[in-house]
């Protein structure tokens, strides 16, 4: 099992960070759009430095989607 990243953020909370839905960080997910790790109990986890890059390249480009 992978280890989880030393500032663990759950599903909900990375889709209010980077201001998106929950489904879509999933499908993100998913795709490998994002870098996921899943627990003993199957929970997604985020790393919250990665998703503060996401929302800051999302901020600066509004007028492009991010993920590519």
């Amino acid at each position: 099992m992978e280890n989880i990243p030393s500032n663990p953020v759950l599903t909900g909370e990375a889709a209010r960070l980077v201001r998106v839905g929950e489904m879509t960080i999933r499908r993100w997910a998913n795709t490998g759009k994002l870098h996921v790790v899943r627990t003993a109990a199957g929970l997604r986890v985020f790393d919250r430095r990665e998703l503060e890059r996401v929302a800051a390249a999302r901020a600066t480009k509004k007028s492009e989607r991010w993920p590519p």
